[in-house]
């Protein structure tokens, strides 16, 4: 069943986008237990979770079913190429998979008609909106942006640019370079992965201003 289309004015809380997260991050099993293995799912689910751009709660659950659903597929793939697996145990994952993946499309479906049925709001605003830091708790170090501000300035405070110094919305992460997207869907606050990204950035910058010099230089 297709869900009623959002509302353009509900908005996307970083208490509830966070909690979501730590949902999604705890159902999808680690692959090991380090610190840093955890550090590593939590930010690819994020990647993952912001590529499909949810705007409201009911397009964050529809996407963070979606995560869900291509790990699971990904576990019964494994579980059918395991070596010496029993031919019955390898056809039922293989049949399991492809169940779920008739799901996972229909759960995408979903989503993509609640994101083109959205119509923006009579202010000009985009509804990719959070609410005010006074009015919820927020989890996960993520902080709030003020009221009306778009997703694409993440909650981090970090805004990723491009060669010419345009900033990069946050869901086209591949206009990004790895670091670039470490520094966007990692764990907010970190200054380290901040840092590096900005010090690339004004590199890039630097390179790409200075092409037009070393062709003129360079002509006859």
């Amino acid at each position: 069943m297709i869900p009623p289309a959002s509302d353009p004015t509900e908005t996307l809380d970083p208490a509830f986008a966070a909690q979501l997260l730590d949902t999604l991050a705890d159902t999808v099993p680690p692959t090991g237990e380090t610190e840093a293995a955890r550090a590593a799912r939590r930010a690819a689910l994020r990647i993952a979770f912001w590529a499909l751009r949810p705007r409201t709660p009911t397009e964050a659950m529809l996407a963070a079913e979606t995560i869900g659903a291509h790990h699971v597929i990904m576990d019964c793939y494994r579980r059918a190429l395991l070596p010496g697996v029993d031919p019955v145990a390898a056809a039922r994952a293989r049949s399991s998979a492809a169940t779920l993946s008739r799901g996972r499309l229909a759960t995408l479906a979903a989503l993509a008609k609640l994101q083109a049925a959205a119509s923006p709001p009579a202010t000009g605003k985009t509804p990719c909106t959070v609410a005010p830091a006074d009015t919820a708790p927020i989890l996960d170090g993520w902080t709030a942006h003020r009221r009306g501000a778009p997703t694409d300035a993440p909650a981090s405070g970090y805004v990723p640019r491009d060669r010419t110094g345009a900033p990069i919305p946050d869901w086209k992460w591949e206009d990004m370079t790895m670091v670039q997207r470490r520094a966007t869907y990692g764990e907010p606050g970190d200054v380290v992965l901040q840092a590096a990204a900005i010090a690339e950035e004004d590199a890039m910058i630097a390179a790409e201003a200075a092409r037009p010099a070393a062709a003129t230089a360079a002509s006859p």
